[in-house]
């Protein structure tokens, strides 16, 4: 039985470490270049979830949980308030202070199951935002910002801790990873679509002659074909 959970806790900090990395490419993608296309309710949502696991975790004596979520809060935190920079101080200050106020209230007030059940609620809720997003706007040809390797991350630091949810015997969270999971890879997918829609957009735009020139770029292209 021990065997069984030093293996569980093995997958759940790596799940923690995989989870807590994947925000550093959308941060860094959102805080140099652009925002297009990333949802600012999805990241939000994320914030809301971190902190609901992190108290079920300490509810349960999970470490792996709280840990992982307590450091992807501030991460999270720190890509919404880059998000929502321009809305003033007042907006970024709640959207960290509701997430954080919300969880410690239902810690205090809820047993751990209820606790547990509402980080699932949180898990589910939270992806559909940008799945939807990213669906709709698959076949745009406009460069979208929304980071492919985040959410590939993503989805396999979920199938990580699905592993230690299934090995943990922990309902809520395996609930809340297949959901997780199956969203993260809708996302790639639909994101990866519209990458190569945008790229052979762009080709197709370098190859237009206005004045019966080629531009530079097509002419490389036709040297090097």
């Amino acid at each position: 039985m021990s065997g069984m959970h030093t293996l569980a806790t093995a997958f759940g900090f790596a799940g923690a470490l995989l989870i807590v990395i994947m925000v550093v490419p959308q941060l860094r993608q959102v805080h140099s270049r652009s925002a297009q296309g990333v949802s600012v309710r999805t990241w939000w949502l994320q914030v809301v979830v971190c902190c609901t696991w992190a108290g079920y975790g300490w509810m349960i004596g999970s470490a792996p949980i709280i840990w992982g979520n307590a450091i992807t809060f501030v991460l999270v935190g720190l890509l919404v308030s880059e998000l929502v920079r321009g809305r003033g101080a007042r907006v970024m200050l709640l959207a960290w202070a509701i997430p954080v106020v919300a969880a410690a209230a239902a810690v205090m007030v809820l047993p751990a199951l209820a606790v547990g059940f509402l980080a699932v609620t949180a898990s589910v809720l939270m992806g559909i935002p940008q799945t939807v997003q990213s669906l709709r706007h698959s076949r745009d040809t406009t460069p979208s910002a929304v980071s492919r390797t985040t959410w590939s991350l993503f989805g396999v630091g979920v199938a990580c801790w699905l592993a230690y949810s299934i090995l943990d015997r922990d309902v809520p969270a395996m609930v809340a990873n297949v959901a997780a999971s199956a969203m993260a890879w809708t996302i790639v997918v639909a994101e990866t679509y519209r990458h190569r829609r945008s790229g052979r957009a762009g080709a197709a735009a370098a190859i237009d002659v206005p004045d019966g020139n080629l531009s530079r770029r097509a002419v490389g292209v036709a040297v090097g074909g």
